[in-house]
């Protein structure tokens, strides 16, 4: 194996995990039905091609896309029960060397609801003779030959059903955590990732407003009240529901990941760039494909502000001000700032200070803070595997700083896996394919952000 301008550190952490040797290809088999047509079931021939999009950062749950083409009458057939299509969807491993199938890392069984992207009616495009043997036109080559390009989206189908769930409610005398615990009883939620609110206090009132549904609910909560001093994120995936502050650079989460990144050219060629230790809740990565890095803390605290200075609304009518001999003052304990302990503006002695309206949601103004306090990196995956990393995944991304290796600290924020079919075996039709992995890392040693009276 190659390693043309690597530091002798990053060699010794990457050729264990390149020598572990881990699988990667793995066969699909899917089977189509109707809730609405009991009788309708239909498994393609093969899929083309499967793309995975889990954007913990901006969506609420796994969107899957799946390609392939069907004859004309099975494509009819599907376009007349397309409101009601379910698939059932089942990975399992292949060892590249033995083509025989493996059962370590476990087969994946998931049911999602199913939505025919761009349908087409073939029947007011085309006769039936030329699409399909019929009485007037018996079987010939073009009936044969003749495929039907399909593309079908897919969300969890429990996912599905909770986006249709509406939710209000009055709490007296409540936590944000009792208040989160009761909406995921309601929805019927059974499992729960919950990184404990930093918002702590016991309110007279929470006011949960009608038809809030599971992709908004807890942002209208943190708008409102606050939940946590770095954002809010929440994503639904086999069954679970991750609920944690989407801009903490240094997350609690039990899953990690080590993401080492080579120059491109290195270690060409390998079946595996993966180590995955179900053991220890850790993932290690081997990325060999460009790297594109934004360091977004600099420009925001040009353009945006270097802190926030606000007073509590509660505040503001009684016991704002006190007086003394000299004048009137607003009383430090009404006045906040909220700043990074790091200035990244273009000086270390210049500030941006923006004032916002009265407020008593320090966790809202803290997380705008918090948000654009990071750099964003994109790199890849080769020869990666499907659902490895989680919402919320606590990431070290390690490279080399002229010849010195180091890591930065980071959060996973979005994943696209795609793979291809590669050939035809005794076990079926075999895949592989790559990832593109989006991750936030700190901008300096720590971005933490720390609350100031003034």
């Amino acid at each position: 194996m190659s390693n043309l301008n690597i530091s002798a550190a990053m060699t010794a952490a990457v050729e264990p995990v390149l020598a572990a040797s881990s699988v990667t290809e793995f066969t699909v088999d899917i089977t189509i039905n109707s809730t609405d047509d009991a009788t309708y079931s239909y498994t393609p021939l093969w899929i083309d091609s499967i793309t995975i999009s889990q954007d913990f950062a901006d969506t609420f749950a796994d969107r899957l896309t799946l390609e392939y083409t069907a004859a004309p009458d099975d494509y009819i057939q599907m376009f007349n029960n397309s409101k009601g299509l379910m698939v059932a969807l089942r990975i399992v491993y292949v060892n590249s060397q033995t083509q025989q199938r493996v059962f370590t890392p476990p087969p994946i069984a998931r049911m999602y609801k199913a939505m025919l992207m761009d349908p087409q009616d073939l029947l007011k495009k085309y006769t039936t003779g030329s699409l399909m043997p019929s009485a007037s036109m018996p079987l010939v080559e073009q009936h044969l030959s003749t495929r039907i390009p399909v593309k079908l989206a897919l969300i969890e189908a429990a996912a599905y059903t909770l986006r249709q769930q509406q939710f209000h409610c009055i709490y007296q005398q409540a936590t944000i955590a009792s208040v989160i615990a009761h909406i995921i009883q309601s929805f019927s939620i059974t499992q729960l990732y919950l990184v404990p609110p930093d918002n702590t206090m016991t309110w007279t009132h929470i006011i949960i407003p009608p038809a809030q549904n599971i992709s908004e609910i807890f942002d209208y909560i943190h708008t409102t009240y606050g939940i946590y001093m770095k954002g809010i994120e929440w994503y639904y995936t086999n069954g679970i529901l991750y609920l944690y502050p989407g801009y903490e650079n240094n997350p609690s989460i039990k899953y990690t990941a080590d993401i080492y990144n080579v120059p491109e050219g290195n270690y060409a060629g390998l079946l595996s760039y993966h180590q995955l230790n179900t053991a220890s809740n850790n993932i290690g990565i081997v990325s060999t494909t460009k790297v594109n890095t934004t360091d977004i803390s600099r420009p925001a605290a040009e353009n945006t502000a270097s802190n926030y200075s606000f007073v509590r609304a509660s505040s503001i009518i009684d016991n704002f001000t006190t007086t003394t001999a000299t004048g009137t003052f607003i009383k430090n304990n009404n006045a906040l700032t909220v700043g990074t302990p790091v200035n990244r503006t273009m000086s270390d002695h210049a500030s941006n200070p923006r004032y916002t309206e009265a407020t008593d949601n320090i966790f809202l103004e803290s997380s705008k803070l918090a948000k654009m306090n990071a750099v964003l990196i994109e790199c890849g995956w080769n020869n990666a595997i499907p659902f490895a990393l989680y919402p919320g995944h606590n990431v070290k991304y390690h490279y080399d700083q002229d010849g010195t290796f180091t890591y930065q600290q980071g959060m996973l924020e979005r994943v696209v896996y795609h793979f291809d079919r590669k050939r035809k075996n005794a076990v079926g039709n075999v895949y592989a394919g790559t990832a593109q992995i989006n991750l936030r890392a700190n901008s300096d040693v720590t971005s933490a952000v720390q609350t100031l009276s003034i």
